[in-house]
């Protein structure tokens, strides 16, 4: 007694020193007993610790929970307009650098027009690569981003030519090295996006090429161009969210065996399905010929006869399927079994019609990777002979590096995985095998057998060592309102925190609870914690409800409250309540204007202007007697001015005639030479061009001259080559390149001609072409 009054003395005088006298007056009146003090200075000393950390930050003294949701609702709608708005804005600068004389007639030697004359052909068609060769300026606008194999790589492209910005390799896990170094030579940058863990290339195809029935067990593998970049110690970067399964359970396996659960996957609102998940068809009665035809008839039509029974459901008429063999002969096997099928039942035909997206397929564990399905139906094939041995050979799952063929073939499902096998996992001895692929099938079939409940819950490994007390006290608040509450839904990184089933239906949840708790805080951005994972979960089946703790703290009544009626809004099927976040959206920013882009294109008409001679008409009489060095300069130089200004820019010859011809003069003597010369105005901006004067209307420099002029077809206004400055020839052959893209220089020359009025190009008037061609050049 004496220690412990000594005890609680020391106790007592150190509660007071901290300020903790409630805790004292409840243990001395004996309303707190002596063992719950701690907790109790615990909970004193953490209540005066939040206090003093919100009174000391504005965020947290003046959060409001309706506020905070209004800012996300209104972060997430900004962040998709954002997004589309980036989406519009790409479209739009493509769309600019598109031919402007694409859908009209275009000269037969430019690029275009070699293109469109093979898309007019019915017959007698130049090769691809000769085409592709043919329009190296416009591929890649009209196509800048082009889908090829690396095969089709160094069929079509011509070597050398570096055509493109970034090369991306998919799948590169089955890319041999000297396959992708052709492809790898045409772009400037490289990104190679592929599996370690995935299918490596092999001699399967080959071998398929060479003989009708291969030995799977003989597949030999290569290495990849993702091997070559990995030992090459190229940057990498890990992609770690799952997106395809529906159900966790579906990745769950691979998840745990291959990545070190280091996937982020997405828990499912609904826990067990027939419809959704992993299930396993033991078919007792199968027999594996190893012998003569290496498969396994009664697992076939069980499999077959489960698929179709699948394919004639309405209810599933949406829903796309495929088989996934362990060998190619069984592959075979099932495909002659469903062709049989497809002729008993000819509405299923549908399911096989390559217009599909998603047709239905047979395949192995060689080809299967890239491909997805909503349902996967496996068919293990191996198992017992018909002596009853089973010789524990599961072909090129025996082989180094076959856990990765399992790995492939168990993640193609995005909904429903159903395992047809003749053996359980029991059967499976890993005494007698090393090989790693077979001791992960025998775990993949005791995964399957279990079934998703058990499974999950096997794959998910321990919940959060540290308890979340916020979401700790959530739940207990529910639970004593009657709701059946579980916690940490999921099995990877990212869980529920808590969720709630439905009555009727407890593979179901009804609704999820987040809590701000340490998932939310280590989330890596604003982007993935409030608005991507919501989406992902939403497009899952759950119907979420956010709780904050700092809402919970400042005004817990009203809280709890809110949280009370969205619960008994999901349980009974009720709209969301949306009241306080519609309210507080007004808080964010204004509203981004909705982008709609309008692609009009430059027609030729836009620089391209009709040549119209200036009519000269003043007041001044024009007696040839006043063409003079003494009243000439004066009149002439006003004439002069106001034909440039009108009709400028205009060589120094044609000015010359034009101004000659109005006083009926027919031709320039040397007096005469010296009276226009003496009569150039000097506000206007003078240029040469081989050798001769060019004038420019005041006010007009030849570097923002941008149109040419075309004679009228009603008139006869047509100039000479020598009398059309070189900016207006340099502007023509300017716009034919912008519409046609690809044109060579010859037939621009040609079609600049055509512009002009000029039927040919004669060796007198080249140079003006050669020397327009040159100011083009230089402005490149």
């Amino acid at each position: 007694h004496l220690r412990r009054w000594c005890i609680w003395n020391l106790v007592r005088s150190r509660c007071i020193d901290f300020h903790l006298q409630p805790v004292v007056a409840a243990a001395e009146s004996g309303e707190l007993e002596l063992e719950h003090v701690p907790l109790a200075i615990h909970k004193r000393y953490d209540e005066r610790f939040i206090s003093e950390v919100i009174d000391t930050v504005p965020v947290l003294r003046n959060f409001l929970g309706n506020a905070q949701d209004g800012l996300v609702e209104k972060f997430t709608q900004l962040d998709a307009e954002v997004e589309k708005l980036s989406q519009n804005m790409i479209i739009a600068k493509l769309s600019q650098r598109l031919p402007l004389g694409r859908n009209g007639e275009c000269p037969s030697a430019s690029e275009l027009g070699i293109l469109k004359r093979e898309c007019e052909k019915k017959s007698r068609h130049k090769p691809v690569r000769t085409l592709l060769e043919s329009i190296p300026k416009i591929l890649p606008l009209l196509k800048p981003c082009m889908l090829m194999s690396p095969l089709s790589v160094a069929q079509y492209l011509p070597p050398g030519s570096k055509n493109f910005d970034i090369i991306v390799f998919d799948e590169a896990s089955q890319i041999t090295v000297w396959d992708a170094i052709g492809a790898m030579a045409r772009g400037k940058q490289v990104v190679v996006v592929g599996d370690p863990k995935q299918l490596p290339p092999t001699t399967f195809f080959q071998r398929l090429a060479e003989e009708e029935d291969i030995d799977d067990s003989d597949i030999e593998e290569m290495e990849s161009i993702l091997d070559e970049c990995k030992a090459s110690g190229v940057p990498d970067l890990h992609l770690l969210w799952h997106y395809r399964s529906r159900h966790e359970s579906l990745i769950a396996f691979s998840n745990h065996n291959y990545y070190g659960d280091s996937l982020m996957t997405f828990p499912s609102a609904v826990r067990e399905s027939k419809n959704l998940g992993v299930s396993f068809v033991h078919v007792e009665d199968g027999v594996y010929d190893k012998s003569k035809k290496r498969t396994n008839r009664k697992e076939a039509e069980q499999i077959v006869a489960a698929v179709v029974k699948r394919l004639l459901d309405p209810a599933l008429a949406r829903k796309s399927t495929g088989i996934v063999t362990f060998s190619q002969a069984q592959q075979s096997l099932i495909e002659d079994l469903m062709d049989e099928e497809r002729r008993q039942y000819p509405e299923i035909e549908k399911f096989f019609s390559e217009e599909l997206e998603e047709p239905f397929f047979v395949k192995n564990l060689e080809n299967v990777q890239g491909d997805e399905r909503d349902a996967i139906y496996f068919s293990i094939c191996y198992g017992k002979d018909a002596s009853g041995t089973f010789a524990m050979n599961f072909g090129p799952l025996n082989r180094p590096g076959g856990e990765r063929r399992l790995n492939v073939a168990v993640t193609r499902a995005k909904e429903k995985v159903v395992v047809f096998s003749s053996i359980v996992s029991t059967q499976i001895d890993i005494g007698r095998t090393q090989a790693t692929g077979a001791v992960h099938l025998k775990s993949f079939l005791e995964y399957a057998e279990q079934g998703n409940h058990q499974a999950l819950f096997r794959q998910r490994g321990a919940a959060p060592e540290e308890s979340d007390l916020f979401g700790d006290e959530v739940a207990e608040f529910l639970r004593c309102h009657g709701y059946a509450v579980d916690q940490h839904i999921g099995c990877s990184g990212c869980r529920v925190d808590l969720a709630i089933k439905a009555k009727e239906d407890e593979g179901r949840y009804v609704v999820g609870i987040e809590c701000d708790g340490d998932q939310y805080f280590e989330t890596a951005s604003a982007r993935d914690r409030d608005k991507l994972r919501r989406l992902v979960l939403e497009g899952l089946g759950w119907r979420l409800v956010r709780v904050w703790s700092a809402s919970w703290w400042f005004d817990r009544e009203l809280a709890e409250r809110r949280l009370l009626d969205e619960v008994e809004a999901a349980v009974n099927g009720l709209p969301q309540p949306t009241v306080g976040v519609q309210k507080f959206a007004s808080l964010a920013s204004g509203k981004m204007e909705k982008f709609e882009p309008t692609f009009t294109c430059d027609t030729p008409n836009e620089f391209e202007k009709v040549y119209q001679p200036a009519k000269i008409v003043d007041g001044y009489a024009k007696s040839q007697s006043n063409f003079n060095l003494q009243f000439g300069p004066q009149i002439i130089g006003e004439q002069m001015r106001r034909l440039v200004n009108e009709e400028g820019p205009i060589l120094e010859t044609l000015l010359r005639a034009r101004i000659i011809r109005e006083w009926g003069f027919s031709r320039i003597g040397s007096t005469m030479s010296e009276v226009l010369d003496r009569s150039v105005p000097r506000t206007l901006t003078i240029t040469k061009q081989l050798g001769e004067r060019v004038f420019w209307p005041e006010g007009m420099t030849p570097e923002d001259y941008k149109f040419y002029r075309v004679p009228d077809a009603s008139t006869d206004s047509r100039r000479t080559i020598k009398q059309i400055p070189l900016e207006e020839i340099r502007n023509a052959m300017l716009c034919l390149i912008n519409r046609f893209q690809g044109i060579p220089q010859e037939a621009i020359y040609t079609e600049t001609a055509r512009l002009f009025g000029f039927g040919r190009i004669t060796e007198s008037s080249r140079p003006f072409y050669d020397e327009a061609y040159k100011c083009l050049a230089k402005m490149n």
